[in-house]
């Protein structure tokens, strides 16, 4: 499936980050506090940017048919993957450690 709105949290996500970025280092040049949150968010965002593409290459060119069958057992995919929305739903930007 296409991105469904992921970019939105993390652009709020993004906008926190920063403001305590900022606020950990108010008197640092701006190259340097913009390093720092580079080197605290990229890794997050690689890894959104790789399961996000990794679903839009999913659905590109698939027939009816396995479309149809991927519908009948998405419940268990999903019941698979809970633990793993459990985690980002439980992911609190204002507790990530900001790296120098």
């Amino acid at each position: 499936m296409p991105p469904q709105g992921e970019s939105t949290g993390l652009a709020i996500e993004d906008g926190v980050l920063l403001a305590r970025v900022f606020e950990k280092f108010p008197d640092q040049p701006l190259s340097s506090v913009f390093e720092s949150y580079e080197k605290t968010r990229r890794p997050r965002i690689d890894i959104a940017y790789k399961d996000t593409m990794a679903r839009w290459e999913k659905v590109r060119d698939k027939t009816w048919l396995w479309q149809k069958f991927e519908e009948l057992v998405t419940w268990i995919y999903l019941w698979y993957k809970s633990d793993d929305l459990q985690k980002s739903l439980a992911y609190d930007i204002t507790k990530e450690e900001i790296l120098e």
